[in-house]
């Protein structure tokens, strides 16, 4: 993951370019919708209704995750997701500063919730497609720094929105299983960020001056099972 400051204007197009990506596959999806009433519609079965996802990838970056990939249209999806930032390797890195620092603890309550729509491209009766679609993220967590306070630990918290782009490559296999790498990248935008200290429970918040939207990046490699017969 990449982290940049991004300026008001430049934070304007991204959202416009991000909000195309969720919309383009919408309306694929309703035009999809609209045209299966035609006779001896072009199905392929080989893509599954309901897939359950994993993603042990996220082990060494910033969480596995599991997913539900629902087929609500032809070439279209929807995928909600729980991803347990905890579990990563680069999540516990980018506190710890690669592990540099012994007083930094990162809370177990770290993960995040959230949903992207996909459109496959390309010849339905192919094995494997290209995918791209908008993804959206809400996560949550932080550290505790050992010591910080005249008294106890310095508890720091942060939430984040995150809006982007996914893109990539599915397998689909005989056996009904199937295998999606690509990648995420967008924009994190900081809903909350800031800290309070052990020896001033029930004490205003703490909270620096709000921080700059940063640029995040993702690898994906999702292994699907499909769900019932």
């Amino acid at each position: 993951m990449f982290f940049a400051n991004i300026n008001k204007n430049r934070r304007i197009r991204y959202c416009c370019i991000i909000a195309f990506l969720f919309m383009v596959p919408l309306g694929k999806c309703f035009s999809t919708g609209y045209n299966s009433h035609l006779p001896n519609p072009i199905v392929d079965d080989r893509v599954e209704r309901i897939i359950w996802q994993v993603d042990p990838l996220g082990l060494i970056e910033y969480g596995p995750a599991i997913s539900l990939e629902l087929r609500i249209f032809q070439n279209t999806f929807i995928t909600p997701h729980f991803r347990y930032y905890y579990g990563g390797l680069l999540y516990h890195a980018r506190y710890t500063d690669f592990w540099k620092s012994s007083d930094v603890r990162v809370i177990p309550a770290s993960m995040g919730l959230g949903v992207s729509i996909k459109s496959l491209l390309g010849n339905i009766q192919s094995p494997g497609r290209f995918y791209w679609g908008g993804y959206f993220e809400y996560g949550f967590g932080g550290y505790d720094e050992k010591d910080a306070g005249a008294f106890g630990d310095q508890l720091n918290r942060e939430a984040d929105i995150m809006v982007g782009g996914t893109f990539g490559h599915k397998w689909l296999f005989k056996s009904r299983r199937s295998l999606n790498l690509g990648g995420v990248a967008g924009v994190a935008y900081p809903t909350k960020l800031g800290y309070y200290l052990e020896d001033e429970l029930g004490q205003p918040w703490h909270s620096p001056k709000t921080p700059a939207a940063r640029f995040y990046l993702l690898v994906e490699l999702q292994i699907g099972f499909p769900f019932g017969k």
